[in-house]
């Protein structure tokens, strides 16, 4: 019995370590959106709608989705909300426009499993004067409607620290792990001697 405890205890800390490097890298990302990243619409919408690939933390000004005309004008009307029967899906409303252009959605999502903020952006395109913007449309490289946004890292934050955010809350555990094992090892060192 003691034989196989031996064997297990070198195992315990890379076990702690891949979880809490699991919990460290596990932040609420963009999934899919209405309208879709490089999607080109004949009219701009009137809401944009975001999946994120974990439940989004409830709280007030926390979360966000704001969308930007091509000539920098804020269009969202109010705040986000996230639905009732799917925490994964935040929803904006937008003021009424007929711009056309490229727009701009910018994302911020507060994972509702570890308090961690992810943010990014993506943009659309409305009507077909959009494409004199950007050029040519046939020297433009076709993108798929449904092709993942950019992510933007979030800059780091009082709250969120530039290094790796949940080994700092680990270091007592890794110490106690630590302790346990010099003073396991002695005394079975004591033992045999």
């Amino acid at each position: 019995m003691k034989r196989k405890l031996a064997l297990l205890v070198p195992v315990l800390p890379l076990l702690a370590l891949i979880i809490i490097a699991r919990m460290a890298f596990a932040h609420a990302e963009y999934d899919r959106s209405e309208p879709a990243a490089a999607a080109v619409l004949e009219r701009a919408p009137t809401q944009v709608r975001i999946w994120f690939t974990q439940d989004l933390f409830r709280r007030k000004g926390q979360n966000s989705i704001t969308v930007y005309t091509s000539d920098g004008q804020q269009i969202a009307q109010d705040s986000v909300v996230i639905d009732d029967d799917n925490r994964r899906l935040m929803t904006v409303t937008l003021s009424p426009t007929q711009v056309s252009g490229i727009y701009t959605v910018h994302w911020r999502a507060v994972s509702a499993e570890d308090g961690h903020t992810g943010e990014g952006e993506f943009t659309f395109t409305v009507g077909a004067a959009a494409t004199d913007q950007v050029g040519d449309s046939s020297s433009q490289v076709a993108v798929s409607p449904t092709a993942p946004p950019l992510a933007t890292p979030a800059p780091p934050t009082p709250a969120q620290p530039a290094t790796l955010p949940c080994l700092g809350s680990t270091a007592p555990l890794f110490l106690a792990l630590g302790a346990w094992w010099v003073r396991h090892r002695s005394i079975v060192h004591g033992r045999k001697g």
